[in-house]
């Protein structure tokens, strides 16, 4: 039996001219001033036929405040949580400042 795990991240395109847009070097989706390929994990959904993991990236720095200001979580996973339902409710994102990187891995799973 095949099992599908998807990947969808989110990201802050890049002003930057050296980055390519789906490359796994981003601007921090939080201060969109630092490069990162660190990505935060939002959400994971586990079905029998496949599996979606949502995921942001973020600066070392951001990942600091947020886990240090109750504020500053609270305000990140309001905004994470949002594109994460808006992304499963249609597909895609409204905001231009906001892209979706889409993976689909295909693993064998053995039962």
């Amino acid at each position: 039996m095949h099992h599908n795990e998807v990947e969808i991240s989110f990201y802050y395109p890049s002003l930057l001219e050296n980055l390519p847009e789906d490359g796994w070097l981003q601007t921090c989706r939080c201060c969109k001033n630092q490069v990162t390929g660190n990505l935060i994990p939002i959400k994971h959904i586990e079905g029998k036929v496949f599996s979606k993991k949502y995921s942001i990236y973020v600066c070392k720095n951001c990942k600091k405040k947020i886990n240090n200001n109750e504020k500053t979580k609270k305000d990140f996973l309001f905004f994470s949580n949002k594109l994460v339902f808006e992304y499963q409710l249609t597909g895609k994102i409204k905001s231009k400042k906001t892209k979706v990187q889409y993976n689909e891995l295909l693993n064998n799973v053995s039962y």
